[in-house]
């Protein structure tokens, strides 16, 4: 298979798991509050799940790394579990253990769809994920509508349907022959010692996205607030996805011209703009006018932040190097989940995005202290 066909197959690969995302997750916080849940018990579901899900992940990629177990088997049986836990939810009854079970295994299996852009043969990643960002963005459209003319309680039968489809393409995708990588020995200790930097990095990502992740798993409230449905959610959630998408298409030029560590300083920055723009909408047509800033954080970001430490450690700490971001926006999303619970519980919507700002403001700070002091890497080529 030639690389432009490759990286079609793969960017189908990412749209379906992204796609699948969208009811469990974006629309997670609806469904459960639909559901009967208080917003510090949902808080407290998502901050299990992703606390689960760090041990998991370990666990697991090492097994894979020695070669005792196949990522296509780990992958296919993890896309089997989210299935079978969204029906339990849909048929059964909306319990919480099913709820924990389909984020956990949807949230493991995430790092291992990543991984099949980066082993065996050669792909762009950027385009793959680009489109990824496109269909997610129609996706919520779609379903934001579908949610205000029937229920959001249809969103596991939602979760069915489209975990279904990422596991049909994973069964008829060609996986590549070896996944194994190098790895370190080096425990946390040891890398921040040799990369003195790469603390005040993880710290960084560590803030951005606790303000990242509390923002989106509480956006349905933003959205009320302002006087706006599941339909508006919806739209919301559709222009901050597509938004990312000429940004992801674009990145290999991108890098062409500009060092990974000025943009990552860039996307830092615009964590903490969008944050200032987010407390004073006061209307939809500003919080859609707001959300085309994700272009220039998370779109930015992401994949800069995956060859930011791909070049920027040696080739024995890469993998470990790129766990590191893994648990860190993790962390991030615990405290979102958690503190944000609490606060959408016993303060308000206002206070929320306040937070947001000061986490905003903290990463920017951190990350432009890491950039400082890290060697600039090369160039993209």
């Amino acid at each position: 298979m030639n690389k432009s066909k490759r990286t079609f197959f793969y960017g189908l690969i990412q749209s379906s798991y992204w796609l699948s995302y969208l009811p469990v997750f974006a629309y997670g916080t609806a469904y459960l509050l639909y559901a009967g849940y208080s917003n510090v018990q949902i808080g407290a579901l998502f901050a299990s799940a992703n606390i689960l899900s760090i041990f998991t992940q370990s666990i697991i990629a090492r097994k894979v790394d020695q070669g005792k177990l196949a990522m296509k088997q780990v992958m296919l049986s993890l896309a089997g579990i989210a299935i079978l836990m969204a029906g339990m939810l849909f048929f059964v009854a909306p319990l919480a253990v099913f709820y924990l079970f389909l984020l956990l295994s949807i949230m493991v299996l995430q790092p291992f769809v990543n991984s099949l852009g980066v082993s065996g043969d050669e792909l762009d990643f950027g385009i793959s994920r680009g489109m990824a960002s496109f269909l997610y963005s129609v996706g919520s459209l779609l379903l934001g509508k579908l949610f205000v003319v029937y229920s959001i309680g249809l969103a596991p039968l939602m979760g069915i349907v489209l975990l279904g489809l990422h596991l049909f393409l994973l069964l008829s995708y060609p996986f590549p022959a070896s996944t194994e990588m190098e790895t370190s020995h080096e425990g946390v200790r040891g890398m921040l010692k040799i990369y003195p930097s790469l603390g005040y990095f993880l710290v960084a990502v560590v803030f951005l996205f606790f303000g990242y992740s509390m923002f989106h798993n509480y956006l349905v409230h933003v959205v009320k607030n302002i006087g706006g449905d599941e339909g508006a959610l919806g739209a919301t959630i559709a222009i901050s996805a597509f938004s990312e998408v000429p940004t992801m298409f674009l990145f290999t030029r991108i890098l062409r011209k500009y060092s990974a560590r000025t943009l990552l300083v860039v996307s830092a920055f615009f964590f903490l703009f969008k944050g200032i723009l987010d407390v004073s909408a006061n209307s939809l047509g500003v919080l859609y006018a707001v959300q085309m800033l994700n272009a220039l954080n998370f779109g930015l970001f992401l994949p800069t932040a995956i060859y930011f430490l791909s070049n920027h450690l040696r080739k024995e700490h890469r993998s470990t190097g790129q766990a590191f971001l893994t648990s860190s926006i993790i962390a991030g999303n615990v405290l979102a989940s958690v503190v944000g619970g609490m606060i959408m519980d016993y303060y308000s919507v206002n206070t929320l995005l306040r937070v947001i700002l000061v986490m905003g403001t903290l990463g920017f700070l951190l990350m432009n202290k890491a950039m400082k002091g890290t060697k600039d890497e090369h160039r993209y080529s």
